[in-house]
């Protein structure tokens, strides 16, 4: 579940290549690339994707101060999931609805995560493997 807070709360915390998405679904997202903020569909999946040359640049308005805004996880694989696991970050691992299952730290192992929460025994190794990752920044 995203967490929504105004604008300009979010702007602070927006890193070369985020996206944030606002609260209304009437609003297009954000996308910040090498300092210019950019109005993109809600549809677009990542700025890596993203050909700026063809969007409008976004001017925030007097009303947008009111709007919420959650800047979009980074998702990674499951390999870059283990390997972050492995330089002891934490990772959380989110399903198809985007909302978090479990957060993972180095030493974790399957049977552990299994006996700690059942959503993720239900789910199983196989939909851990096609999952979404995020890796928590400290």
């Amino acid at each position: 579940m995203k967490e929504y807070k105004p604008f300009l709360e979010v702007v602070g915390k927006m890193q070369n290549g985020d996206i944030a998405d606002c609260e209304s679904p009437h609003y297009r997202s954000v996308a910040l690339i090498n300092g210019i903020f950019y109005i993109v569909s809600r549809s677009t999946k990542d700025t890596k994707t993203v050909d700026v040359s063809d969007q409008d640049k976004w001017t925030l308005l007097a009303s947008d101060k009111s709007r919420k805004y959650a800047i979009r996880p980074r998702y990674v694989d499951v390999v870059d999931a283990m390997k972050a696991l492995q330089e002891r970050k934490i990772v959380e691992w989110y399903d198809e609805n985007d909302t978090k299952i479990v957060s993972m730290s180095t030493g974790m192992n399957f049977e552990a995560l299994a006996k700690q929460n059942s959503e993720f025994a239900d789910r199983g190794f196989f939909v851990l493997s096609r999952g979404k990752f995020v890796i928590k920044e400290e």
